[in-house]
């Protein structure tokens, strides 16, 4: 099951949108993790008040995450393509030629080539109100 748990925004304004999306949220948004680079920005689901449903803000034009293998997030409606015990070899494959480790977030490119990906490493997330995103709100 793909459950949505991550909202990603892309572009080089992505983190000023998150930021004043996040802003303009009720105080209980504010708790969430976020992390964010030159061009991109995402904001992580987690239950709230001890429920079990993982709850995220509504914010226009983010792309949907969800939580692949643990500590892998991808587009909602992306499936890998090996047999499910294959996964983390391929995604610890990934991340050591590109140079980081999970947590992290992939993206295919777009572009038609099927080894394309954009990668988004996420170890760093901090509560929104905690983050340089929360500070410039």
């Amino acid at each position: 099951m793909q459950a949505i748990s991550a909202l990603l925004l892309t572009g080089p304004d992505a983190a000023h949108r998150l930021g004043t999306a996040m802003a303009a949220k009720s105080t209980l948004f504010h708790t969430l993790r976020v992390a964010h680079g030159d061009d991109w920005a995402v904001v992580l689901g987690a239950p709230l008040f001890g429920e079990a449903e993982i709850v995220l803000p509504r914010i226009d034009g983010a792309t949907a995450l969800y939580e692949a293998p643990r500590s892998w997030w991808m587009p909602v409606g992306l499936v890998l393509d090996v047999p499910e015990r294959l996964h983390d070899l391929l995604l610890m494959g990934l991340a050591q030629a590109r140079g980081f480790a999970p947590p992290a977030i992939l993206v295919p490119s777009g572009e038609g080539d099927g080894d394309a990906v954009h990668a988004y490493p996420i170890g760093g997330a901090l509560c929104f109100s905690d983050s340089a995103l929360g500070e410039a709100a």
